[in-house]
């Protein structure tokens, strides 16, 4: 949903036709921001707050709509589509090019937009009012099983009238506009091949046209994406004012610009654009959701520059009055010395999903030859027992089958013995240990560098895999969780023998597959990219045949699947053994 509203946005605020602010939409804002501080008052995990978040998000919907709408209700579009659509494709215009026609396309192509839009959003309330409805009721009635996927929007008519502006009026003033508007349009669909051509034309040939500096930005962020990092730091420093923009969007690109430096091993760079992102999220400037894994990206970067890396760190931090400056200088000891980093060691591969389903957008890291997410799966419909913020949501185990986004699936046991292997040969990169086949060891590079128990309990998080303590939701127990902080599950698409569920789990001492009897508890879910658009689950199973021989080579501990546990008698705060 996060891109789709931005996509509104861009397109709406260009278009060249505005409105005031109607009514329904200041009324629906202030019930909105109403409902918010109440859910805020409850507390989140109290009794009455699920609730009230779902309201807020049925109300925030409706918001949304209402000021999207410009004051038309969806009778007062369609009359708006049939009057520039008899003008423009009617007899005054077809087969001719003038001023008036093209203005009478590109309003065309707005009011099929706006209708698009408030049409997808009904829809999207309607679904998130069934979801909620269902899951008061435990997803008992016989309606809750046929709820479907996340409804995703429909531009295609629209985007239509757009790409016959830009073929038909190449040269018009507003070609500019309805060139960035056509390409958000595309990358919100998913094309982003041809959103990115869009926007190159659109630099190229108007240069000086005040849409350039946000063209830039999505340009650099597609390089970003591709892995193409030196094509994505020269486009961001072509975005006129980059250093003074604001919002979620510039403070994911700044992320991203640190990001790139890092990846192509410019350690000193990186290190400062991590600063400046941080303070930005200190000063409001940026929302700080990325803060602390910046403050650790930092702090490896100043570790990655040699034997004085700890030296630079405290000279460049040492007369700046932040908080995390000991914090920083204690990562780099942990990681900075000689012993402990290895020239060899590679950047990592870092890129983005966008699931089209939700409009969600995950971190993804490669690690070996595969592409995994990087954060836990968020995507909610009837198999989602309970969502907890960054922890991502947790599944009923039971029904697996497409829940992952299109082109990736959940991974198999041996997708999760891989990462195993990977996880053991980077240990030995970076630390030069030779226990690195312990599972110990495994487990902290796999580990997030927060929130699991005590100070020593934090990971390392050296692959960029960043499992955070998750533990498991009890299903029968609304809200009541086990084993958070101590220890992760995730699912794998194996099954054992017995029909039993194989999940991969983490503890403070372990890295282990387990079999375990579903319907007690919900675990979360990691997907991995599938290595050909038509691979499933099942085909993944038989991928990898010589990953057992070869850690055998390397000195490596596979792991296999453990003895049966039955669910819901895990206590022991080491995890699930």
């Amino acid at each position: 949903m996060k891109k789709i509203i931005l996509v509104a946005a861009i397109v709406c605020s260009f278009i060249g036709t505005s409105f005031a602010a109607s009514d329904p939409c200041k009324e629906k804002t202030n019930e909105a921001k109403k409902m918010l501080a109440k859910c805020k008052s409850i507390g989140k995990g109290k009794s009455g707050y699920e609730q009230c978040a779902s309201s807020y998000k049925v109300i925030k919907n409706q918001a949304e709509q209402a000021c999207r709408s410009g004051g038309l209700d969806e009778q007062g579009m369609v009359k708006a589509i049939e009057q520039w659509e008899k003008l423009a494709k009617g007899e005054t215009c077809k087969g001719k090019k003038s001023d008036r026609c093209a203005g009478a396309l590109q309003q065309l192509g707005h009011y099929q937009f706006m209708l698009e839009e408030k049409q997808f959003l009904d829809i999207q309330g309607q679904y998130e009012e069934d979801v909620a409805w269902c899951a008061d009721r435990d997803n008992k009635p016989a309606k809750c099983a046929n709820i479907g996927q996340y409804p995703k929007a429909d531009h295609q008519k629209s985007l239509g009238y757009f790409l016959e502006y830009i073929d038909k009026y190449p040269e018009a003033p507003k070609i500019p506009v309805v060139l960035y508007q056509a390409a958000a349009v595309l990358e919100a669909s998913g094309e982003d091949e041809k959103a990115f051509k869009l926007r190159d034309r659109l630099v190229k040939n108007f240069p000086n046209d005040g849409l350039v500096p946000k063209a830039w930005l999505r340009i650099a962020e597609y390089y970003f994406m591709n892995r193409k990092f030196r094509d994505a730091i020269s486009a961001y420093k072509k975005v006129a004012g980059f250093e003074n923009l604001t919002g979620k969007e510039a403070a994911l690109a700044m992320y991203h610009l640190a990001e790139a430096y890092y990846n192509i091993a410019e350690y000193e760079t990186a290190a400062y654009k991590y600063y400046d992102y941080i303070v930005g999220a200190d000063k409001g400037k940026y929302p700080n959701d990325l803060r602390a894994e910046a403050i650790d990206f930092m702090a490896d970067s100043f570790a990655k520059m040699g034997d004085d890396g700890l030296d630079r760190a405290k000279t460049f931090l040492g007369g700046k009055s932040v908080d995390f400056k000991d914090y920083v200088y204690r990562r780099i000891r942990e990681n900075g010395s000689p012993s402990k980093v290895s020239g060899s060691a590679k950047p990592l591969a870092t890129g983005k999903l966008v699931d089209k389903r939700d409009g969600e957008t995950y971190k993804t890291v490669r690690i070996g030859d595969r592409e995994w997410m990087a954060e836990n799966l968020r995507f909610k419909d009837k198999r989602t027992f309970v969502t907890e913020g960054e922890y991502g949501a947790y599944y009923d185990g039971k029904y697996l089958e497409g829940v992952c986004p299109a082109g990736w699936h959940v991974p198999s046991a041996d997708d999760f013995s891989s990462l195993v292997f990977y996880a053991s040969q980077k240990c030995k990169d970076v630390y030069a240990k030779n226990d690195c086949d312990d599972m110990s060891m495994v487990s902290k590079i796999l580990r997030s560098s927060k929130d699991w128990v005590a100070s020593d309990g934090n990971g390392t998080n050296e692959l960029a895999f960043n499992a955070y303590p998750a533990g498991a939701a009890l299903i029968d127990e609304e809200g009541v969780f086990q084993n958070m902080s101590f220890a992760t599950g995730f699912y794998s698409s194996t099954k054992a023998e017995d029909g039993s569920a194989v999940i991969f789990v983490l503890t403070l001492s372990d890295a282990l597959l387990n079999k375990w009897q579903l319907g007690s508890e919900a675990f979360a879910i990691r997907c991995i990219k599938n290595e050909s658009p038509s691979e499933t689950s099942d085909e993944s199973e038989q991928k990898k045949e010589n990953m057992d021989s070869q850690a055998q080579k390397e000195g490596v501990r596979t792991i296999k699947v453990m003895s049966d546990h039955p669910g819901g008698s895990a206590s022991n705060k080491n995890g699930y053994r």
